[in-house]
């Protein structure tokens, strides 16, 4: 997706997603901020990636579909997951929960962090899907028609 195809919602989280990271110590190695600003058609609209002691992670932004993905590579043994975040229109909650726990979130430790992280999302009365496959979501919240 070009820039100047997304409307203003989608802009604005955007620009939260790239801001939040960055903050935070996520990188844009792919330099796909500055791609869209040249006006380039990029996909997904924004990648931040972070290394901690045990693991590579590399967080997507996907506009179209109201979606964040994670990715989690553990270091040594190269085994990855990917998770996604369906939101209906507040990732920030999503972002500042990944830029909390970017240096404990490894293979092994993703399982418990995002169970208290769907713990934190019921109790907050948020719409977010999650899932780590296309065909399984799991029980975080109410469907979402994004």
């Amino acid at each position: 997706m070009k820039k100047t195809e997304l409307n203003d919602l989608q802009l604005g989280q955007l620009n939260l997603f790239n801001l939040i990271l960055e903050c935070n110590g996520w990188e844009d190695n792919l330099e796909v901020e500055k791609r869209l600003d040249r006006g380039e058609n990029v996909k997904p609209e924004g990648i931040r990636n972070y290394v901690n002691d045990y693991s590579r992670l590399e967080a997507q932004f996907h506009a179209p579909v109201y979606m964040l993905s994670l990715s989690i590579t553990d270091k040594d043994s190269k085994q990855n997951i990917h998770l996604f975040f369906f939101y209906d229109d507040k990732p920030h909650r999503i972002l500042e929960w990944l830029v909390s726990i970017k240096d404990q979130l490894t293979f092994q430790t993703y399982a418990p962090l995002l169970k208290q992280f769907k713990e934190n999302y019921q109790q907050a009365g948020d719409t977010i899907l999650l899932t780590d496959s296309p065909s399984t979501v799991y029980e975080l919240a109410s469907t979402n028609s994004h």
